[in-house]
């Protein structure tokens, strides 16, 4: 048995491989291969959104300016009108599939939306607030259980020397551990 890449010109037989090439290995492999092919799931794509949906029914685009297009000449006006109609059909429809009977229904649809969204945001700011204050609590919290092995080493030292000693080697932890006291101090 040989095999024959493309980018080769003579063909490289089985037995210069070894054994891990001979023609039941090789086939064995193709088999195994062609299994995991077999086995991948297609991609399912989900449910079109409302965006995906205005890309699709051949977008409402922006409106030309008539005055403009005066002046560009017959032909671009011409364009202009009809593309500006166009677009107004496609609008109209596109209202009307979104249950929309009018402008002033869309528009009152619109400040419904405004204040719906103006009033979350309000409790957004209110619940994000709480949140930085529990994550500050937290921070001084775990400062203060990370560092109170140190006060007690402080207090199990005998002399005033042996102290000095200790709070100088363990001077960060006696930072993070007072902050903490004076928080907690500050919050009753």
């Amino acid at each position: 048995m040989s095999y024959l890449t493309p980018d080769r010109t003579k063909a490289i037989t089985a037995w210069k491989l070894g054994d891990d090439f001979d023609k039941t290995a090789v086939f064995a492999a193709f088999v195994r291969n062609a299994k995991q092919v077999r086995t991948k799931s297609p991609f399912v794509h989900s449910a079109p959104t409302i965006q995906e949906r205005v890309n699709q029914q051949n977008a409402v685009n922006r409106m030309v300016d008539m005055e403009a297009a005066k002046t560009k000449g017959k032909g671009y006006e011409h364009w202009a009108k009809t593309h500006n109609l166009k677009n107004a059909s496609r609008a109209y429809l596109l209202y009307q599939e979104m249950g929309f009977d009018s402008p002033e229904a869309l528009a009152a649809a619109w400040d419904d939306t405004r204040a719906k969204v103006d009033d979350i945001r309000t409790k957004m700011k209110s619940v994000e607030a709480a949140i930085k204050e529990k994550k500050e609590f937290r921070n001084h919290l775990t400062g203060y259980f990370k560092t109170k092995q140190a006060a007690e080493g402080l207090k199990a030292c005998k002399n005033e020397k042996a102290r000095q000693k200790y709070r100088d080697e363990h001077d960060s932890d006696f930072i993070i551990l007072n902050a903490a006291k004076r928080y907690f101090d500050s919050k009753e």
